[in-house]
């Protein structure tokens, strides 16, 4: 589940994807796909199979990918999403 926090002011805000059966967030359709695939075995991951939601994220982390763990923030529209 993703429970969203406030926007943290400063932090960029992305659109992004949370996955319906875990805990992962994305803000690339491609990496959503390639986790549905390889983690829970789906290859169709259209949205009304409920399998993902959308979401506004934010990270700390800009570098390498394997080190991005974004969070779900709410923001209001002033704060550009």
């Amino acid at each position: 589940s993703t429970s969203p926090i406030p926007a943290i002011k400063g932090l960029p805000i992305h659109a992004g994807f949370a996955c319906t059966q875990c805990r992962f967030l994305t803000k690339s359709w491609k990496y959503l796909k390639v986790h549905h695939n390889q983690i829970h075995g789906v290859k169709e991951i259209g949205h009304r199979l409920g399998l993902w939601s959308s979401v506004q994220i934010q990270t700390f982390f800009t570098a390498s990918r394997s080190a991005i763990h974004y969070f779900c923030v709410t923001a209001s529209s002033r704060d550009g999403v």
